[in-house]
């Protein structure tokens, strides 16, 4: 078996890109050999071959795609916005360049000559990186051997335990916000029944308090009302 692929590679650099050729050349002589290439996730091969966890790489993972829905459901509201305007026919050339300006700006992001504080250093962590630029948060693997799809499929594996582990760790958030909206919701129900009580509980010590001055009926048919009321509220 004989290979013979070419690469070619942008990286970004601050104001400037650099582009680099990659040739890979390989051969195999007296036994069996595949030779195969795909992009990953960078977190996937980092955590199958590297020091990542998965619990990492899934975290990582849900700030990525919560800020890729953030960002998408910003863009949609302003392109609609922007469409209602070039739909009328009345609208302006700078109604439009409004809502291109906001349409531009939510695409924005730091760039290198933004001023940082004074003594700030900046992470290299960065989950909208790969929103940014293009395969920035994936890897090029390159197997040659016996049976690369053993290994491309490992990786494969590795990427679905990533996303079903990042999946999990969401919905762990989302029964947690759940949970605690009912014990919230239930103490308010505690809180409304109390004072309830106290209400009603009021209500009889000032009907006691008239009975010696109050027909015995129509103490009784209060009481009787008050008491109708606290099984009600139970």
């Amino acid at each position: 078996m004989d290979v013979q692929e070419v690469y070619y590679v942008a990286v970004p650099s601050g104001d400037n890109t650099n582009y680099y050729r990659v040739r890979v050349q390989a051969n195999a002589e007296l036994g069996d050999a595949n030779y195969d290439a795909a992009w990953f996730s960078a977190h996937s091969v980092d955590a199958l071959y590297g020091d990542a966890t998965t619990s990492n790489a899934a975290e990582s993972l849900n700030v990525e795609n919560a800020i890729r829905s953030t960002l998408n459901e910003e863009l949609k509201k302003a392109y609609k916005a922007y469409l209602t305007v070039a739909a009328n026919p009345n609208a302006t050339n700078a109604d439009l360049a409004i809502w291109m300006q906001v349409l531009k700006r939510l695409r924005a992001m730091p760039g290198s000559t933004t001023a940082l504080p004074t003594g700030a250093i900046e992470l290299e962590y960065n989950p909208a990186e790969n929103l940014i630029t293009r395969r920035a948060g994936q890897k090029l693997v390159m197997v040659l051997s016996s049976d690369p799809t053993q290994v491309i499929n490992g990786i494969k594996g590795f990427s679905q335990s990533t996303e079903t582990s990042a999946s999990v760790l969401k919905l762990t958030d989302v029964i947690q916000q759940q949970q605690q909206n009912l014990s919230t919701k239930e103490q308010a129900e505690i809180a409304a029944a109390t004072d309830n009580f106290t209400l009603i509980a009021t209500q009889l010590n000032l009907a006691l308090d008239n009975a010696a001055t109050a027909e015995q009926d129509e103490l009784l048919r209060r009481v009787i009302s008050l008491l109708t009321v606290a099984e009600s509220v139970q």
